[in-house]
């Protein structure tokens, strides 16, 4: 695996303006006129022995109601560099400005929202009224939203096209483009679409028809890659491609628990997901993983109950899906307070993918000649990776110190090497101190550099 560095670099933050004009231009998705990468969490935290399926809020998490239960996941998904959640329930008609409030934080590090509702996947389509009682909720929540910088758009619906025979009933569609179309009426400046299962044939046969969707909206479950799907969708659409829900669980059916090492091997496929995700940027506008954290309602059982029923899937090694097992975060009950939630590897892997880099320094000690690199990350950082390298030529680079295999530096046969890492409240120092760096001939040089694993 290929690990990208860069080396001395200094990042800054960025405040964004008060206003959020989401447009598209061929496949990217721009932000007040600038490409904006989607890096998003499927958010819908249902608190242990809630079933989002028969009772209130319906997945509408995003009212003052909850503004405790959410507090701390705020801090959670801007830790991780998440810039998008989606949601799975939108009430028309209630107050939901103080979440978005709170959401888009002035500007600062803001998470932009996804806003999705729930539509009768068994509709009659070439009922007019029908259609337009749709139409007329989610042209609500268009004008109560459409100003509110956290919003980046709208998703009607979900996976609908497996319902029904939907996904190749014209009927269908022609709805999905009259409700868009409405809500782009509405808000302008904002992104619609309709999130599907991964059906590359329906995009190809629907795509000219939806002249509203702003880009297609996909769920893609196909294991620990995804295989060809970015050459499939270029030849369906030249709309931008954003993958509303992937991901890998946590539960292993081969061994009937949890993967060892806090879901280490899902975090790994994430990963190389996300990764391959990037390297097709210019099909792909982003990503939004599934999901923040598990939920217990959604398999057969009780919702007291962790259960590992789901759904079989012969891309995943273990041939299934645990619907219960996906989250982020592990859940813990704790009686009328909201749940504990405790990071999975995942947490710390998205930290390293979706974030700037740390700074770093370089520096040399004339005193006691020698070079000296330091770092400072944070305690609980640990999927980051650090190196020192060293080259003749300037083309091949050799590494005599790095974390490759643990979360602290090693030196590699460089014995005179010296690597010290020193705690210090929340924050970890690290000192890489090489004091041949002056005995080395003069065409050797030394980088240094932080990069993700």
């Amino acid at each position: 695996m290929k690990y990208p560095y860069a080396w001395l670099l200094f990042l800054g933050s960025l405040s964004l303006p008060a206003a959020s004009v989401f447009t598209t231009e061929g496949r990217q998705i721009l932000l007040n006129g600038e490409p904006f990468t989607v890096k998003g969490i499927c958010y819908n935290p249902t608190q242990i022995g809630r079933d989002m399926s028969r009772e209130q809020p319906f997945s509408d998490f995003y009212t003052a109601l909850f503004l405790n239960l959410t507090a701390n996941d705020m801090v959670n998904l801007r830790r991780m560099g998440a810039n998008t959640i989606r949601g799975y329930g939108w009430t028309p008609r209630s107050n939901h400005k103080s979440f978005m409030d709170r959401a888009y934080n002035e500007g600062e590090n803001p998470i932009h929202m996804f806003i999705n509702r729930w539509i009768d996947p068994n509709t009659n389509w070439g009922d007019a009224n029908a259609v337009n009682l749709i139409k007329d909720e989610w042209t609500t929540i268009a004008e109560e939203t459409k100003d509110h910088p956290a919003v980046i758009g709208y998703l009607i619906g979900n996976e609908h096209n497996k319902d029904s025979g939907n996904g190749f009933n014209p009927l269908f569609w022609q709805a999905m483009e009259t409700i868009a179309a409405a809500v782009k009426a509405v808000a302008p400046d904002k992104l619609v679409s309709v999130p599907i299962t991964d059906r590359i044939d329906q995009v190809t046969q629907f795509d000219e028809t939806l002249s509203s969707i702003d880009f297609w909206s996909l769920q893609v479950y196909r294991g620990t890659s995804f295989f060809s799907l970015f050459d499939e969708y270029a030849n369906a659409s030249e709309k931008p491609l954003i993958i509303t829900e992937f991901g890998y669980d946590a539960y292993d059916n081969l061994t009937n628990s949890e993967y060892p090492d806090d879901a280490a091997f899902p975090a790994d496929v994430v990963e190389g997901l996300i990764k391959e995700s990037q390297e097709a940027s210019d099909v792909c506008a982003g990503v939004i993983v599934f999901e923040y954290r598990d939920e217990w309602w959604k398999a057969t059982g009780s919702p007291s109950q962790q259960e590992s029923g789901g759904f079989f899937n012969g891309g995943f090694p273990d041939r299934s899906m645990n619907e219960e097992w996906w989250g982020i975060f592990s859940a813990e009950d704790n009686g009328f307070l909201p749940d504990i939630l405790r990071p999975r590897a995942l947490y710390y892997r998205l930290i390293a993918l979706w974030n700037p880099i740390p700074d770093f320094s370089a520096r040399f000690d004339f005193d006691n000649p020698s070079l000296v690199v330091e770092f400072e990350r944070d305690a609980e950082d640990r999927d980051f990776r650090y190196a020192v390298e060293v080259t003749n030529d300037l083309e091949n680079w050799m590494a005599i110190a790095d974390n490759e295999n643990s979360i602290a530096l090693v030196a590699k046969g460089e014995e005179n090497l010296s690597i010290t890492e020193t705690p210090e409240d929340d924050r970890v120092r690290i000192r890489i101190e090489d004091p041949r760096f002056f005995d080395r001939s003069s065409r050797t040089f030394l980088r240094a550099g932080v990069g993700n694993r």
